[in-house]
């Protein structure tokens, strides 16, 4: 179960290094602020935090009910 779950992160992490420089260009670009990426990086953030405790949530409850 190792192997196919290190794929799925590294096929994430590395579109995620694909896309998010570019995103953040994008932003400064438009904005003209050097705030606006910064504030894409703590949305990122947060939706990574917010992934995880549902996925640990979901972990548990079928942890449970087995």
């Amino acid at each position: 179960a190792r192997g196919p779950g290190n794929g799925v992160f590294y096929t994430v992490f590395y579109m995620g290094m694909a896309v998010f420089p570019a995103l953040a260009g994008g932003l400064l670009d438009a904005t003209g602020s050097a705030a606006a990426p910064i504030w894409l990086a703590i949305a990122t953030l947060l939706l990574c935090l917010a992934l995880l405790l549902t996925f640990r949530q979901l972990q548990r409850r079928a942890t449970c009910s087995a």
